[in-house]
């Protein structure tokens, strides 16, 4: 089906959007920076 005549596309994307920052707020909460924040208790790095 064409995504110009797709009633569902708007809706999915609009849900995947939310989704996308709950799962992002969820792993701030989780370690307790913003993303591309540093801090002491951090404990994800960069590998090299």
């Amino acid at each position: 089906m064409s995504d110009i005549v797709d009633p569902n596309r708007g809706s999915n994307q609009v849900i995947a959007e939310f989704l996308n920052a709950a799962v992002q707020y969820e792993a701030c909460q989780q370690i307790g920076t913003l993303p591309y924040e540093r801090s002491p208790e951090r404990k994800a790095t960069k590998l090299h």
